[in-house]
């Protein structure tokens, strides 16, 4: 693990035992946003991983909508010089199951409180109005029952996984980028001398964020294996020792002609256009706010978000039970940069 002080409050941070957490998600996931699990183990052994380890992949896919990505969250309990797989794992199996359930999913976006959780657990009556609650967002039942029943499980699995991935090759790989992560360094340290450790990390992300702390301690991490570009972890506003980590991909970005002509595809609609300056100008945006400002009916502008968000015009920020939206400042910078190269200008 490697922890370096760059800057008052500011941390650069490194280590391989958090790239096969990452990983294990991009396997759940299909490998939908980047194939490094394929290209370091090979597809004969990400396929053997998938049928040996079906309990965890088909439970994930049934409940996978439920926003399972608040399972990093809890990274902010653990993330310290020591951290390891083994001491993720341990920390998670001793928290109370109902906290465990009701930090690892955004329970929070369908009104699910932690009450419910603990009753579901024993409860066959309240499970089954805990699934009436979430039926839009996660199509099985009995992929609930086996998430909510059978966490213990689906923990032990995850992480015997991660640790199976844990291996030379994956190092290799990880060797095989040090240049990217040197310069992963380079580029917070330089923007460090000049802008806030906030204002760097929006910088980083590009996107402006709404839950702004403040923070004692900023975490700058890079990853091979994220799934996505970049995202940021942080307590509520207010929360005593809070911190930020973020955590950035090392990867070099695919040009996709497919992905740039959907992106302008989705900027050739004026309403789509005027949600974008709307964005730019006022920074992050609740959707109900977006259509007060827009004066257009809710089903209409949930379309083009929808619409700006495939596209990766737009980020998402969960707050709570909200929702807030931001210009994604660095797609469309991608964008802006292929037309020029694509068309010599």
């Amino acid at each position: 693990m490697l922890f370096e002080e760059i800057a008052k409050n500011c941390i650069f941070a490194y280590s391989s035992e958090i790239e096969p957490i990452f990983g294990v998600f991009s396997l759940l996931n299909g490998e939908d946003l980047h194939r490094e699990c394929s290209n370091i183990y090979g597809e004969k052994q990400v396929n053997e991983w998938r049928k040996r380890y079906h309990f965890l992949f088909e439970t994930y896919n049934a409940i996978k909508d439920l926003y399972l990505y608040d399972i990093f969250d809890i990274l902010l309990d653990v993330f310290t010089e020591s951290f390891t797989l083994q001491v993720f794992f341990d920390y998670l199996v001793s928290l109370p199951e109902d906290e465990r359930l009701f930090r690892m999913a955004g329970w929070s976006y369908s009104k699910v409180s932690r009450e419910e959780i603990l009753h579901s657990l024993r409860e066959d009556s309240s499970l089954d109005s805990l699934y009436s609650k979430i039926q839009e967002r996660c199509p099985s039942y009995l992929g609930l029952l086996s998430f909510i029943r059978q966490n213990n499980r689906f923990l032990k699995e995850y992480f015997e996984l991660a640790k199976e991935m844990n291996t030379p090759a994956l190092k290799g790989a990880i060797e095989d980028h040090i240049e990217e992560l040197e310069t992963f360094k380079t580029t917070v340290v330089e923007t460090l001398k000049k802008e806030k450790p906030l204002e760097t990390s929006q910088i980083i992300m590009g996107k402006t964020f709404h839950n702004r702390g403040p923070y004692e301690t900023f975490y700058f991490v890079p990853s091979l294996m994220i799934p996505g570009r970049s995202f940021r972890l942080f307590y509520d506003n207010g929360t005593k020792h809070n911190k930020q980590i973020l955590i950035c991909s090392i990867r070099e970005t695919e040009k996709n002609q497919k992905d740039t002509v959907a992106a302008l595809k989705a900027l050739s609609d004026e309403t789509r256009y005027q949600i974008l300056k709307l964005l730019s100008k006022n920074g992050p945006m609740k959707g109900q706010d977006i259509v007060k400002q827009m004066q257009l009916a809710p089903s209409t502008i949930s379309h083009h978000m929808s619409e700006l968000k495939e596209s990766g015009l737009i980020t998402e920020e969960p707050v709570k039970t909200s929702k807030y939206y931001g210009l994604a400042s660095n797609r469309i910078k991608e964008v802006l940069q292929s037309i020029k190269e694509d068309y010599n200008l």
